[in-house]
């Protein structure tokens, strides 16, 4: 089982990120393993009871739904694959199994003056304070995802507009704030250029490490960590800050689902979350009996 294995994350690593494609083949081999335990040592011998089973010992585990979903999820895509590829003539997998998806947000939304707080505190020291300031002005500004900014290069700016490569190599134009423009050009002229020059001309990434390279994904994580204080923000959370944010101020909900770069609108929803004391306030501004 371990070459279709490898074939199929093969072909995964050239649709996804490093990150993403490690943490499904890590899950696969998990599941691979429990086959082996169950004594089942062919494909061909996978089927429904045998995933039955294999769900119940991730509900054995105590594990949450909304991170069984992640786990089944690259499996049945490996079942899919292989159905698809010729290593099996059925695909295992029941068609009328259907995760329930989970509507999921953040423990902590930050507020909008805990985001101003945090973009201040980002000039505070380190290597490259202009760099990180630009990265989390981007990143609330513009409600860009952590493999989203890892993609970016210098050439994506285009004027007011940032040209972001989604999930499934989606396309979409992002509008820039006038923060973020200022902050990312004037990082562009001073420190990246700098250390661009001195390390690594040929680099194109917009953003880069003191050594003048693309900075590395898990890295993105650590310059939040490095400037939050004592809150709980993360990357993610400030994507959902930005929708909340918006949505408060008065931006459209399908204006916003565009601008996630949300294939449904179902999604868009989950993120933006509303205190029922805005909702409150928006009633008694708009409304004529309000």
């Amino acid at each position: 089982m371990d070459e279709p294995l490898s074939v199929y994350l093969a072909a995964l690593q050239a649709r996804v990120l490093p990150a993403t494609a490690a943490r499904v083949g890590h899950q696969l081999r998990g599941f691979l393993r429990f086959l082996t335990a169950s004594s089942i040592f062919s494909l061909s011998e996978i089927g429904s009871e045998s995933l039955s089973l294999w769900i119940e010992s991730l509900r054995a585990r105590g594990i949450k739904p909304i991170t069984l979903r992640g786990d089944v999820g690259p499996v049945q895509g490996f079942l899919g694959f292989l159905y698809r590829e010729g290593y099996l003539l059925v695909n295992p997998w029941p068609t009328e199994w259907k995760m329930k998806r989970v509507a999921y947000l953040p423990r902590q939304v930050p507020s909008e003056k805990a985001a101003a707080k945090m973009l201040e505190r980002a000039l505070e020291g380190g290597h490259c304070p202009l760099r990180d300031r630009a990265l989390l002005e981007l990143a609330y500004g513009s409600g860009l995802r952590r493999g989203e900014l890892w993609r970016l290069n210098v050439s994506d700016i285009r004027g007011d507009f940032l040209r972001v490569l989604g999930k499934g190599s989606r396309e979409r134009q992002v509008p820039l704030g006038g923060r973020a423009k200022a902050a990312l050009w004037y990082y562009i002229r001073t420190e990246r250029q700098r250390k661009v020059e001195r390390f690594n001309p040929a680099e194109e990434a917009l953003f880069v490490s003191w050594l003048g390279r693309r900075l590395a994904l898990q890295s993105y994580s650590y310059v939040v960590s490095r400037h939050r204080g004592k809150s709980k923000i993360t990357l993610h959370s400030f994507r959902h800050a930005c929708a909340t944010h918006m949505l408060k101020n008065g931006a459209g909900i399908r204006v916003i689902q565009k601008m996630l770069g949300h294939r449904r609108l179902s999604t868009t929803q989950i993120y933006t979350r509303v205190d029922t004391t805005d909702l409150r306030k928006v009633l008694e501004k708009h409304h004529p009996r309000g």
